[in-house]
């Protein structure tokens, strides 16, 4: 599986200090079943070669290791993702880190992340994981009724989750939850009791996300078919500020639009996604944004079907479906669009060093002026951010600021 030969490309890490480090994704596609809601890449699968998997995702680093020729002096952190990563047994997470340290140089504060059900792990299952290297887990939660966890598709219930919960505590110093609220039929109040009785968990970072109804999923037809109505945008905005009030009376910063975290607990790995830093993807419909030459960006996104991904890398030693260079403006596109969602906002000179192109070349100035008036975005010489008023009308305020489409 090693005989493919990637060509070089050369970094400048002097010239781009934010290229001295990189952030690794491993991505696990299989779930025990599928969420009504879900449209990431994830497959459920009662059969598959999962040892010749794993011997797959192994060729794949070795592969992305000889692409990049001039790496990055260190990883900063590595993320499972899915799918259901903690689906995998512990010698195979073992397996992917060593790989990767075996190729990478790791920073002496790496964070390493996993995804988890909480129905597919036990006390023998999180010790395996801390003793592979995983050092913050984040559970899956979703809700804490099992009326809501059952129309959102989830086989566990909310015993089950406070039981993985109260296990991880004790084992990893990190650990985090996803909620999803704006559900059909939740009242403000019920919310605010619900994320109330959460912060009160043993966590250090929650992560919020709205209920959205994303095509190709099973809610996109019943939503269609009027089997359930989803609330208004305006009754999910009052939800949005309802969430920031109660996770800062609770002790967690809001630092980006759907995340929160108890000071030095922010998660390392999606910072690197928000702060426009280079990243590699690896395993089935894996998206990445390898550092190039110049320091921009080389866009990567690995074939979404395991089977399809399997034997591409056993044919020629990695799944990638595409490959290209990004341009200066779609690099200035996406780190406009990323940026805006963290709290502290974009700084500017950070941008121009990622993305080649000047800030003031990348908005409407008058666009800026004019929110800015409406007390929508802060604007100084250093940054451009939202205000808390701006923030639930982000993708509108993109759409209006961007200088390219």
């Amino acid at each position: 599986m090693y005989c493919y030969q990637w060509p070089k490309i050369k970094m400048n890490k002097k010239n781009n200090p934010l290229l001295q480090q990189i952030s690794i994704y491993i991505h696990w596609p299989f779930c025990l079943s599928k969420c009504p809601y879900c449209d990431f890449n994830s497959h459920v699968r009662t059969n598959f070669d999962y040892k010749k998997m794993i011997s797959a995702y192994i060729s794949e680093i070795h592969s992305i290791k000889n692409f990049i020729h001039d790496s990055p002096l260190e990883v900063g952190s590595i993320f499972f993702g899915g799918g259901t990563p903690s689906l995998m047994p512990p010698k195979f997470v073992e397996k992917i880190i060593s790989t990767l340290e075996r190729y990478w140089k790791f920073s002496d504060k790496l964070e390493i992340s996993l995804e988890a059900n909480p129905n597919s792990v036990d006390l023998v299952k999180f010790n395996g994981f801390k003793n592979a290297g995983v050092n913050r887990l984040s559970l899956g939660v979703q809700a804490l009724n099992d009326k809501d966890l059952k129309f959102l598709g989830r086989s566990h219930t909310c015993n089950e989750s406070l039981k993985a919960l109260d296990i991880a505590s004790k084992i990893f110093k990190k650990t985090s939850i996803d909620l999803i609220y704006g559900r059909p039929k939740q009242s403000t109040s019920d919310w605010e009791l619900e994320l109330s009785s959460a912060l009160k968990l043993p966590i250090n970072h929650i992560s919020l996300y709205q209920l959205t109804i994303e095509k190709g999923t099973q809610f996109f037809t019943d939503a269609r078919d009027k089997k359930f109505i989803m609330p208004n945008e305006n009754y999910q905005n009052t939800m949005f500020n309802i969430s920031n009030i109660i996770t800062e009376q609770a002790g967690f910063t809001s630092y980006e639009i759907s995340n929160y975290a108890r000071p030095n607990f922010t998660c390392k790995h999606n910072l690197t996604y928000w702060l426009y830093k280079p990243y590699i993807g690896i395993g089935p419909g894996a998206h990445g944004r390898m550092p190039a030459k110049d320091g921009g960006r080389v866009a990567t996104r690995m074939h979404s079907k395991p089977e399809t991904w399997l034997d591409a890398v056993c044919s020629n030693g990695h799944g990638i479906a595409q490959k290209s260079a990004i341009s200066p403006k779609e690099r200035a596109t996406e780190a406009l669009i990323l940026g805006l969602r963290l709290t502290e906002g974009i700084n500017k000179k950070h941008f121009e060093t990622n993305t080649g192109v000047k800030f003031n070349d990348a908005v409407i100035a008058s666009e800026i002026k004019r929110l800015e008036e409406k007390n929508y975005i802060v604007n100084s010489e250093q940054k451009l951010k939202l205000t808390k008023h701006g923030r639930p009308l982000l993708n509108s305020i993109l759409s209006h600021i961007a200088a390219y489409e």
